[in-house]
């Protein structure tokens, strides 16, 4: 069988924390559905499994922050490797 192949990918995850609202950018890799991946970021943004969710696919974390999975854009290995010396690694 024939491994899958690994992609990269720059993501965001959007924090609306009261009035305020902002993106968060971070790199990943996976071999997987990078939707997905990009979902389990911002359920688990603040280090723990969000306990509540919104309707419009954001999650709650501690009543006060809402979370939503941001945009993603695949890169290449190289551009991968570069960036991260800047930017976090998930």
């Amino acid at each position: 069988m024939k491994k899958p192949k690994m992609h990269y990918y720059f993501g965001e995850v959007e924090e609306h924390n009261g009035e305020y609202e902002y993106n968060q950018k971070y790199l990943f890799k996976t071999t997987g559905n990078p939707e997905e991946y990009t979902k389990k970021v911002a359920r688990d943004w603040y280090g723990e499994d969000s306990s509540r969710t919104e309707e419009d696919g954001g999650f709650w974390h501690n009543g006060e922050v809402i979370t939503y999975p941001g945009s993603h854009q695949r890169i290449s290995e190289d551009n991968f490797k570069v960036m991260k010396r800047y930017l976090l690694v998930l």
